[in-house]
């Protein structure tokens, strides 16, 4: 069994990386049929964007003792081949974002938990927003919205008030920050095989960054945001 380790920089996911190497030969990435990641779910995400650049490669996350974070299993390095292979395989659909910036250039992204646009400065963004051919609001005025997956929702979307979607749900939850009475925005429960378009309006004096876990995009003009079915990544976890 090839298994390739990574660990969140801090002490004690380091100490653990290391008993982990000295318990079982670690294998490069480039060669590994699993990866256990040490850590919070930052790390775990991290682990699951290497499946986004290269090959997929199931993700068997352990969380560290006061780590933060759903998508670890318990931490513990007995037996793990047996842990990997009797392990439950969810399929992650990641989000694909496709850029427009304000000097013309395109750029694609991928979020695994979310994407979210957020405003620059203290004045309000605005946006127009179209989910599937028809516009859904004709304006939103506030701080920003967060596109969520399942997977994602128990994140930064539960924290600003969106909904917790059922973990292998084919939904995505789209969830506004701070938005202004004056707007026609409502928090919304989407299927995933729409695409979700946003303009900014006003770009440069109310300018908008896009952000993931992993990327900052700044001077954005207008995104197209779908399920990228074809990048499917796999996350392990231990029999319920």
């Amino acid at each position: 069994m090839k298994i390739a380790f990574v660990a969140s920089p801090k002490p004690i996911a380091q100490s653990a990386l290391e008993q982990a190497r000295r318990r079982y030969d670690h294998t490069e990435l480039r060669d590994a049929e699993y990866i256990v990641a040490l850590g919070g779910d930052g790390t775990a995400i991290r682990a699951l964007n290497i499946g986004l650049q290269n090959r997929p490669i199931p993700v068997f996350a352990m969380r560290m003792e006061g780590s933060v974070g759903f998508l670890g299993n318990p931490f513990g390095l007995d037996d793990l081949p047996r842990r990997l292979q009797a392990a439950r395989i969810v399929k992650l659909r990641p989000l694909k974002g496709r850029i427009t910036d304000v000097d013309g250039r395109k750029s694609t992204v991928f979020g695994i938990n979310e994407i979210a646009l957020v405003r620059r400065q203290l004045q309000v963004a605005k946006m127009r927003i179209t989910i599937g051919t028809a516009p859904r609001f004709a304006s939103l005025i506030g701080d920003g919205v967060i596109i969520s997956t399942p997977i994602g929702s128990t994140g930064y979307n539960r924290s600003a008030g969106g909904p917790v979607l059922p973990p292998e749900s084919a939904l995505l939850a789209l969830t506004g920050l701070a938005i202004r009475p004056n707007s026609d925005w409502s928090n919304t429960v989407v299927p995933d095989n729409v695409d979700i378009g946003i303009e900014i309006l006003d770009p440069t004096s109310r300018p908008v960054r896009l952000e993931t876990s992993l990327t900052e995009v700044l001077g954005i003009v207008r995104v197209q945001i779908s399920s990228a079915c074809e990048h499917e990544v796999m996350l392990l976890r231990d029999p319920l």
